[in-house]
């Protein structure tokens, strides 16, 4: 699929959007079957999915206009200068405008939803850490990116707005620092990309966890190197525009490439922010949770035939000849994983107790089940 063509836009505008609004709605379904309560990280991801779909309608309707992903038209007196006011240009150039400003926005909130994650976490209310320290610095940078850019994207032209919208001279007099301006905005989204997807790494390694957790807890969180990779993407589209400025390079499909990937990282960041919270959800559909599920039904069975047979007088024979009968249950998911009534998401960061002895009293059926859960510090 290309990015600069009207089917390759088509298809990232549509696509996003609908992926995000699955990974969204299933974070605030698993949110209901963990029984916890929605924090910060929940409610930042509807800001984020809301902007999203606004950045996908403005390249809809660039496309539907036959702007976005149609190379420039040529000027009247045929030169080969493509840098002429046209209505192209100009629907072209708000679409990039508001994807600009909606973006970066958008970003954000992805950003630090997936930070307000990790505190949920790793940080305790009542202790401070150097991890908790570096999210709050974390979040401040991320606050400070965004408005910084912001402000350079909305006054990039100084006070002639409507210079932005590519009117042809006009706009390569009043808007001489964009190209620049855009480049260094994708060098440092990449940068704070790396550093939000890499943060929690080191801390996970010095849990008191097996290394086969230890690397499925790194994988889950590693999952945003996805939204990186459109990250990083966009960084280099970004500067082969800037080295390549020339009057004779259509501007249509340049910029037609940069909002490919900067919607194409929008949405997969988003839906790479939820995914570390539906692991609950794909967890509880695994086929060994399935094989787990038909094992405690058929012990609950085996456990209600005992009961029939010693109500009738029958008795259970053991290896040594004596009668007694000894049922450990499986625990819920809910109470292995740490939630309902946790403010803390634990089961991703605690280790449960493996073995389950039984206890036997001779001539009593009993049944035995317990958890032990211990949390680990960070």
């Amino acid at each position: 699929m290309q990015d600069h063509t009207p089917g390759g836009v088509l298809a990232v505008s549509i696509a996003s959007p609908i992926l995000a609004i699955i990974a969204v709605f299933l974070r605030f379904y698993t949110r209901r079957l963990q029984k916890a309560y929605l924090g910060i990280d929940d409610w930042l991801t509807i800001p984020a999915l809301v902007l999203l779909i606004a950045m996908a309608g403005f390249l809809l309707w660039g496309v539907h206009e036959k702007s976005i992903g149609y190379p420039t038209p040529r000027p009247p007196d045929s030169t080969d200068n493509l840098a002429y006011p046209s209505r192209n240009m100009r629907i072209v150039g708000i679409a990039e405008f508001a994807n600009y400003i909606l973006g970066l926005i958008q970003l954000a909130c992805v950003k630090c939803s997936i930070i307000f994650f990790y505190r949920r976490i790793f940080c305790s209310h009542n202790k401070a850490t150097i991890f908790s320290f570096i999210t709050i610095i974390t979040i401040m940078i991320i606050i400070g990116w965004v408005i910084g850019f912001e402000f350079a994207t909305i006054f990039q032209c100084g006070l002639k707005f409507s210079s932005a919208w590519y009117d042809g001279l006009e706009y390569e007099e009043n808007c001489p620092h964009v190209d620049w301006k855009n480049g260094a905005l994708g060098i440092v989204d990449f940068i704070i990309d790396v550093w939000v997807v890499l943060m929690p790494i080191p801390f996970i390694w010095r849990l008191h966890l097996s290394w086969g957790r230890k690397l499925a807890i790194s994988f889950i969180f590693l999952l945003g190197l996805v939204a990186v990779g459109a990250s990083f993407a966009r960084m280099i589209v970004t500067i082969e525009v800037i080295e390549s400025i020339s009057p004779t390079v259509d501007p249509i499909l340049i910029i037609t490439q940069t909002l490919y990937w900067g919607i194409l990282e929008s949405g997969l960041g988003l839906v790479a922010c939820c995914l570390p919270t539906l692991r609950f959800l794909f967890g509880r559909m695994a086929p060994e949770n399935l094989i787990s599920s038909i094992r405690s039904i058929l012990s609950l069975e085996s456990l209600r035939s005992g009961q029939s047979r010693a109500e009738r007088g029958e008795r259970l024979p053991d290896g040594d000849g004596s009668s007694q009968h000894s049922q450990s249950l499986p625990p819920k998911p809910e109470a292995v994983l740490g939630v309902g009534g946790y403010n803390n998401e634990t089961y991703v960061m605690t280790d449960t107790g493996k073995g389950r002895e039984p206890y036997m009293v001779p001539g009593q059926i009993h049944v035995k089940q317990s958890v032990q859960t211990e949390n680990a510090p960070v």
